[in-house]
């Protein structure tokens, strides 16, 4: 008897596989430097008000808090915030500092000491990625 094992998917090929991780990789760094230019434009124009965490959105594993704050204008913003952690970080009722754009308030972000490492530390690791990507491609094409 012969028993025949088959895949349904076929083989990826791994000749360019390097290639693939440095392009995705420059991706990720493109959406990183994206999200330090939206942090830096709320560092220079936003205005920062206390707010509270209303609840957590569970997505996909990750804890997105849900805040609610009062604009200088005396309008109330109920909005989900745009980063989320594993495992949560914020508990419902807690105390928050928002920043938002005066021109926009629904761009807004919870004020903490950890927001540069969000952009930083990924964005390191994709340099770092994207290099040994190139260098490899570089050196499996000769």
């Amino acid at each position: 008897m012969t028993v025949v094992f088959f895949s349904a998917l076929p083989a990826f090929p791994t000749d360019n596989l390097e290639w693939l991780c440095a392009f995705l990789l420059g991706g990720g760094l493109l959406l990183a430097r994206q999200q330090h230019r939206y942090q830096a434009r709320l560092e220079r124009e936003g205005v920062v008000v206390p707010g509270i965490v209303c609840r957590l959105e569970y997505k996909g594993k990750v804890y997105y808090p849900v805040v609610r704050f009062q604009t200088h204008q005396q309008d109330w913003i109920i909005g989900c915030h745009h980063v989320g952690t594993i495992p949560a970080r914020y508990r419902k009722g807690e105390e928050v500092a928002i920043r938002y754009l005066f021109a926009g308030p629904q761009q807004f972000a919870i004020v903490s000491g950890g927001q540069a490492l969000l952009v930083w530390v990924p964005g390191a690791a994709g340099i770092g990625l994207l290099a040994y990507g190139i260098v490899k491609g570089l050196g499996s094409s000769s």
